[in-house]
């Protein structure tokens, strides 16, 4: 996998990943979280170019334990225009003190993992849902 820096819609930057046919489980995109306990919402765009995968990729949230999924979703797989996607989430109030977004591919380990083409992601942001 190769990452970059390209244009974004409206100026600004996007994240350009490109999949070189190799197994891919985790992209390497993930950043840890502290939120309260409460409703929140993911929101995102992406595009692709010419990705093929089985199932594409998801976004997860889980606890810092990496046990507990509190969602999956929004997944990304034929956005050939830029597409906004939200995934809503709600934080528990007990034993998830911190959190961890990852983009990932749910496809079972071996072959299904193989990821080829681009993936484009701009204006990710969490913020409380109403």
């Amino acid at each position: 996998m190769v990452a970059g820096r390209v244009q974004a819609p409206g100026g600004g930057h996007a994240l350009r990943m490109t999949f070189l046919g190799r197994n891919v489980g985790h992209t390497g995109l993930e950043q840890p979280l502290l939120l309260a306990p409460g409703r929140y919402r993911l929101e995102l765009s992406a595009r692709t170019r010419d990705l093929r995968s089985q199932r594409g990729l998801e976004w997860q949230i889980t606890c810092s334990d990496n046990r507990t999924r509190i969602a999956s979703g929004a997944t990304l797989h034929h956005q050939r225009d830029w597409t906004p996607l939200q995934l809503e989430f709600e934080v528990p109030a007990e034993n998830c003190e911190g959190q961890w977004l990852r983009l990932v591919n749910p496809a079972p380990r071996g072959v299904a993992q193989a990821l080829r083409g681009e993936l484009q992601i701009s204006g990710v942001s969490i913020t409380r849902a109403e």
